[in-house]
């Protein structure tokens, strides 16, 4: 008998799951695995997203959409009937987010959670009672969507400028920024240190944005390695606060 969406119960797990197909489109299933479940084999974890994906919950790209991968990726299904099911269960709502697959975004977006899979094995490693919540992975949508609400009351910052990570992970009163340099120019780099500069001369007033109010910002950068090297001198040269700068080709 086949499964449907009534006849599963949603884990802790799953939400989130859906969460992280929800904040950045899509995801490999290898990565999701170690973000969620690191210490479950791929295989194992891999039924639980065969499940997932045979009652709806999730749906996996077409093999034409996915280029070439050996894993498989797979999306949150934004059917509004689905994520009523969701809420019905959970009581969780999710927001419709849609995204197109063209080969830059996607590759973007797989390598930018990768990099958060990377993040999250050291913090882990420091801290084995570390627990994941779902309020803390913030996308760049719901960051872009979170800074409007906030303009509209710090009249003071409504002009002012702020530098928007790839993903943010907030973990106490640490901000991880992370930054995928996949296609960016030198000059589009240090551009964006330069809003990170201007933001840690801010930050400690009161009445600044919430998500990097008295944070300690630490920036989480890759890069690919023959571009190593200047994006290290341009870090050095303009920015004194904490930093991790990775080849991409390492995650």
């Amino acid at each position: 008998m086949k499964k449907n969406n009534t006849k599963i119960q949603i884990t802790k797990r799953d939400i989130q799951i859906f969460h992280i197909l929800n904040e950045i489109g899509l995801c490999r299933s290898d990565t999701i695995g170690k973000i969620v479940s690191p210490t479950t084999l791929h295989r194992t974890f891999s039924l639980r997203i065969w499940d997932l994906k045979k009652t709806h919950f999730i749906k996996e790209l077409w093999e034409k959409e996915k280029m070439r991968n050996q894993f498989w990726v797979y999306l949150l299904n934004n059917n509004n009937e689905n994520l009523k099911k969701i809420k019905a269960q959970t009581g969780i709502e999710f927001i419709p987010s849609f995204y197109t697959t063209s080969f830059t975004l996607y590759n973007h977006q797989i390598l930018v959670w990768k990099l958060f899979a990377f993040l999250l094995e050291k913090i882990r490693s420091k801290n084995k009672d570390y627990i994941l919540n779902n309020k803390d992975i913030i996308w760049t949508k719901t960051f872009q969507r979170k800074l409007q609400e906030e303009r509209d009351n710090l009249k003071e910052y409504s002009d002012y400028n702020l530098p928007i990570p790839d993903l943010i992970l907030q973990n106490w009163n640490t901000t991880f920024c992370l930054e995928l340099e996949n296609t960016n120019s030198y000059n589009q780099f240090l551009e964006k240190i330069l809003l990170y500069r201007s933001l840690l001369l801010e930050n400690q007033w009161d009445n600044f944005f919430s998500l990097f109010r008295k944070k300690n910002i630490f920036l989480v950068i890759a890069c690919w390695s023959h571009k190593k090297q200047r994006y290290k001198q341009i870090l050095d040269e303009n920015y004194t606060w904490k930093y991790l700068l990775l080849d991409i080709e390492s995650l």
